[in-house]
Order: structure tokens, then C-alpha cells, then sequence
């Protein structure tokens, strides 16, 4: 999933961590031998555990024997990722989600790995794919008005904001940056659900891959 570490003079910088559950490769390599399926098991397992090197070697092996998976793709693009190799994140993200393109996870993630490179145009593109894809999602909707509050365009974040806030109006993520769009406007920001959460405890919370 995509969690966000909390900036306030800087809004939130954006880091990509665990995936939570993964399936088994049953979905992609039904013809594949079960020692493929078994490894990329082996490389979920590692990387839940924060074995990112040994992770990151598993799949590369792997994307040698099955180039146009999905799953292999879009995990090892996390993998590096974590390693904070976010050059290499992206050629795997964007494979993923060329071979998946309805995934808003897939969208959501590559999204996220532009935004660390600095690339918020692209961000902006890949997070408004995941708004389409799943237009009444918290998450897509708070995502795009989060970036929107990072790249300083308020007006374009406020939508957004105020979709995600009526889809879950106990988020104080959410009801934080709603609050920051208003800030301008103090009538509004005070129809904003109570404080924000203390430093430091604020995540998004993200949609789980669809595989």
C-alpha cells in the first residue's frame, strides 16, 4: 500500500511500503511450472519481510523466464522502490501498468513513484487514471487532492477533497487537507472534521492490488 509521511511545511512526501496480501502467480502462469510460482512466492515473502535485496533478486530471475507478467512487474518495481532505486521502480511500474492498464493499484503506485522522482505532471496523469477507473474511491479521490495541495493548486485539490470527505468523513487525513484547501475560505474549514491527527500518524490508505 501507499502511505504518506507527514510534512507540514512541505504538505507530504510520498513512500511507497508493504503491499499487504499478495495471491500466488495462479493468475498469470497456469502453464507455468509450480517452482516459478514457488519463487515468486519466496520474493513476496521477502519483501513483506523487508529482505529487499533477496526480493529484488528472485524477481529478476523470474522476469528473465515470464517478461510480460504483471504481477513480477509491478512487485519488483516496489521492490526497488524500497530500496529507494526510484529510476528502476519506474521502468517496472510503468511495464505493469502497460500490461494492466485498468489497475488502479498499478496506476496508483506508478503515480506515487513519480511523485518521489519529482514528476508531478506525470503523477497528476497516472492518479487521475485511478480517479476514472474508480470514481466514488476514497483513495483516488484523496490522492489526486493530496497532490494537488503539494503542487500548490488548492482550487484543483478541493473537489477532490471534498469527494473523499463525504466517501469517509472520519478520515483526518483527508479532513486535514480539506482544512489546508480552506484555509483561505475559514467558514469552511471549520464544517471540517476536528483536529487533524498528532505528527507522524497520518497514512493514506491505498487500493490492494487486483491480481
Amino acid at each position: 500500500m501507499v502511505t504518506y509521511v507527514s510534512v507540514r511545511s512541505r504538505l507530504r512526501v510520498f513512500v511507497l511500503t508493504s503491499l499487504g496480501m499478495l495471491t500466488c502467480m495462479s493468475g498469470w502462469a497456469v502453464d507455468q511450472p509450480k517452482d516459478l510460482d514457488r519463487q515468486f512466492q519466496n520474493a513476496v515473502a521477502e519483501y513483506n519481510s523487508g529482505k529487499f535485496p533477496e526480493a529484488a533478486a528472485q524477481l529478476e530471475s523470474l522476469v528473465r523466464e515470464v517478461p510480460e507478467s504483471f504481477e513480477v512487474h509491478e512487485l519488483l518495481g516496489l521492490v526497488y522502490s524500497a530500496e529507494s532505486r526510484d529510476t528502476k521502480a519506474s521502468e517496472h511500474l510503468e511495464r505493469a501498468v502497460h500490461l494492466k492498464p485498468e489497475s488502479t493499484a498499478a496506476r496508483t503506485n506508478l503515480a506515487t513513484n513519480y511523485a518521489r522522482l519529482g514528476k508531478l505532471d506525470l503523477a497528476e496523469k497516472e492518479f487521475k487514471k485511478a480517479v476514472e477507473l474508480e470514481p466514488k474511491n476514497f483513495d483516488t479521490n484523496h490522492n489526486l487532492g493530496e497532490l494537488y495541495i503539494r503542487s500548490n493548486k488548492i482550487a484543483d485539490a478541493v473537489p477532490y477533497l471534498e469527494k473523499a470527505q463525504r466517501v469517509d468523513p472520519s478520515s483526518y487525513d483527508n479532513g486535514y487537507d480539506l482544512s489546508l484547501a480552506y484555509v483561505d475560505r475559514p467558514s469552511r474549514g471549520s464544517e471540517v472534521l476536528g483536529p487533524a491527527a498528532p505528527e507522524g500518524q497520518r497514512h493514506c490508505r491505498t487500493p490492494q492490488p487486483a491480481w
